[in-house]
């Protein structure tokens, strides 16, 4: 407290963490995300109690002309034939696995985007006092700094990248089975505001 009777005030901010940091649209779509996980698992969790599990080939579709005029548009499973009555009632199956595969995709690539941002902001300040660092000493002859050999190491670094990031984006593609969404995840997770 002051001696003027003024009191001061600190203010202490907590530092954002990935969700509370994040603008409210961003917010949305993780919930939607994790809507889409959570209602793909019950499906799955529901044909699975069943007995249902996902058709390898697609049912044909049943002889729907039979369905009699005035009554409801999708008739009873005693009015169509088996193959259609299985096509409609193993929707959960086909549907759930899916729809957990793409939320759960889309919250792995948001995270991944919002790390790789993250890394990206924290490699810049290092780079950039690295090379301040590095030019001060250059100046002041503390250091000579002789570029030829860096040179021949950055090609040959360059080439290792090129092979490490080749390999792990055949990684990322066979282990994230909804690649849409992963990118997707990616983009938004990336994007500052």
């Amino acid at each position: 407290m002051s001696d003027d009777g003024n009191e001061e005030v600190v203010v202490v901010r907590k530092r954002p963490g990935l969700v509370r940091g994040q603008p409210l649209w961003k917010k949305l779509l993780l919930t939607v995300s994790l809507l889409v996980t959570i209602g793909g698992g019950v499906l799955w969790g529901l044909s699975a109690m069943e007995g249902r599990t996902q058709p390898t080939t697609a049912p044909s579709t049943g002889d729907w002309s039979r369905v009699p005029v005035g009554r409801s548009f999708l008739p009873s499973t005693a009015e169509i034939s088996d193959a259609a009555a299985e096509q409609i009632e193993d929707w959960r199956a086909r549907w759930g696995p899916g729809l957990v595969r793409f939320g759960i995709s889309f919250a792995v690539g948001f995270m991944a985007g919002f790390a790789f941002r993250q890394f990206l902001k924290t490699l810049a300040i290092l780079l950039a006092v690295g090379a301040v660092a590095l030019i001060g000493l250059s100046l002041t002859n503390v250091i000579n700094i002789d570029l030829s050999e860096a040179s021949t190491k950055y090609e040959g670094t360059l080439s290792w990248l090129g092979e490490q990031a080749t390999r792990i984006k055949d990684t990322v593609i066979s282990r994230v089975p909804a690649t849409v969404a992963g990118v997707l995840g990616f983009v938004v997770g990336f994007l500052r505001r």
